[in-house]
């Protein structure tokens, strides 16, 4: 939240001649995240995918914490191994919803400045929603991810492979974008929350950005996309850490 803060700090200081300004606005470019890949700047993204990384740190041994120490107990009695990976996810997926939840909801903080109002209300339903579905879808699949690895190596080297995947998505993007790769560059995963980068010609008065966006590529191309790893990931971790040793995680005990 505090992040976030700084990257609303630029909204809170509008022009007196903007009387009017769509909140809506604000969500699909700061709460999303807006990066001009033609002219790429690191710090921008830093802000942008900073709280991608830092869900994945504070969840990176949700799941697998049960294996350490306790594993035997936890998985005795919840009876069926698969049935808590299943649970244990719902659980995390939730917890992204309310993560992202609390980060969308900090932007009503603009409307104190007398400056902003919603003015289409399905418009910005629509900008939150998608929102709120695809970072939370993300940072399922981020943390998640993390967990799994964590049976393979430890949960420490674990998290650093996922920060330096997010580094090597990141620096990549700019590259496709510029060399017109626009199908490789929107099969990045970390693209998908960024409504900036879509094609919201379908909701005024979201249609400003469809000049940046790729035709095309819409918000509900993302979601489709990020459900099927999502699930893809979910079965396989639910296969995977069902075969694993529960002590497994002595070496992070």
């Amino acid at each position: 939240l505090p992040l976030l803060g700084v990257r609303l700090l630029p909204y809170f200081n509008v022009p007196p001649e903007l009387q009017a300004v769509p909140l809506e606005n604000a969500v699909v470019e700061c709460v999303s995240g807006q990066i001009n890949f033609l002219q790429f700047d690191l710090i921008t993204a830093v802000l942008v995918f900073f709280p991608l990384i830092l869900f994945a740190f504070l969840f990176a041994v949700y799941l697998y914490s049960d294996s350490i120490g306790e594993g035997i107990y936890i998985y005795t009695r919840a009876g069926s191994r698969r049935g808590w990976f299943w649970k244990k996810s719902g659980k995390l997926f939730l917890l992204a919803l309310l993560y992202q939840s609390l980060s969308l909801g900090s932007v009503f903080s603009l409307l104190l400045t007398g400056h902003y109002t919603v003015q289409s209300a399905p418009a910005f339903c629509y900008a939150a929603g998608f929102h709120i579905l695809l970072s939370s879808l993300l940072c399922y699949i981020a943390a998640l991810g993390v967990n799994i690895l964590s049976y393979s190596i430890s949960s420490r080297l674990a998290f650093a492979s996922f920060v330096a995947a997010v580094i090597f998505l990141v620096a990549a993007a700019p590259v496709l974008y510029n060399a017109r790769q626009f199908v490789l560059f929107a099969l990045n995963p970390l693209i998908q929350p960024l409504l900036s980068q879509h094609d919201l010609g379908a909701m005024e008065p979201l249609a400003m950005y469809s000049a940046e966006g790729l035709q095309g590529f819409t918000p509900g191309v993302s979601l489709l996309y990020l459900l099927l790893l999502s699930l893809g990931l979910t079965l396989f971790g639910c296969w995977y850490c069902g075969r694993q040793d529960v002590s497994v995680g002595a070496q992070d005990e």
